[in-house]
């Protein structure tokens, strides 16, 4: 059975180190969870793109499933 009512992820998570394919990435933003997963806004540690102000990482939206989300190392 699927849960199709969307609530907001756990905020706490904002600025935690996370593995996501195979990468890297730092968690800037929770979103909505539901069916297990949370979408988060990611930056990458490892991928840039060079701008005239310095170096820019690569961002991406994408559904993090809780049990990943959970075990994300805090950076504070």
């Amino acid at each position: 059975m699927t849960d199709i009512t969307p609530t907001i992820g756990d905020r706490s998570k904002v600025d935690c180190t996370l593995v996501h394919m195979g990468q890297a990435w730092r968690v800037l933003g929770v979103g909505a969870e539901r069916n297990r997963n949370t979408y988060c806004h990611l930056a990458s540690l490892h991928n840039f793109r060079i701008q005239k102000n310095g170096k820019v990482p690569m961002q991406i939206g994408d559904w993090i499933d809780n049990a990943v989300l959970a075990a994300a190392n805090d950076q504070s």
